[in-house]
């Protein structure tokens, strides 16, 4: 089996972005889609996680 090996620093082109958020944890579904519209309204991006 062949040896994975890391590439160098030098040669690693990704540049990561830093991105900030929050999480507000929900009662329920419902209350989730309630906070997601609320949120939507104000102007945020936003992404549903259920967990």
């Amino acid at each position: 089996m062949a040896k994975i090996m890391p590439l160098p620093r030098d040669r690693i082109t990704y540049r990561h972005r830093s991105q900030f958020a929050v999480i507000v944890v929900c009662a329920d579904e419902r209350d989730q889609r309630n906070v997601f519209n609320q949120l939507r309204r104000l102007g945020y991006r936003l992404r549903v996680v259920t967990v």
